[in-house]
């Protein structure tokens, strides 16, 4: 169990590094130029980063709750 949520944990911090990447901030984003995002609102439009947005806070929220379901298999393996 422990190493499904541990799989899980991994895919969910690459998932969140690309999403957050692809966010255009206030610096212009790490990825947003290479997507034509230079001199724009935003790469992709509004919607977009308030989609992103979301996902972003959506997938962090998923990843807490992964990391509380590791620590608690974790407790309850040790027992």
């Amino acid at each position: 169990m422990r190493a499904l949520f541990l799989v899980l944990y991994v895919f969910v911090c690459v998932f969140l590094i690309l999403v957050v990447l692809l966010r255009r901030g206030e610096g212009g984003g790490a990825m947003g130029g290479v997507f034509g995002g230079f001199g724009a609102e935003s790469p992709f439009g509004v919607k977009t980063v308030q989609t992103l947005d979301r996902i972003i806070a959506w997938t962090f929220g998923i990843l807490v709750l992964l990391a509380l379901a590791i620590a608690t298999v974790d407790r309850w393996a040790a027992g």
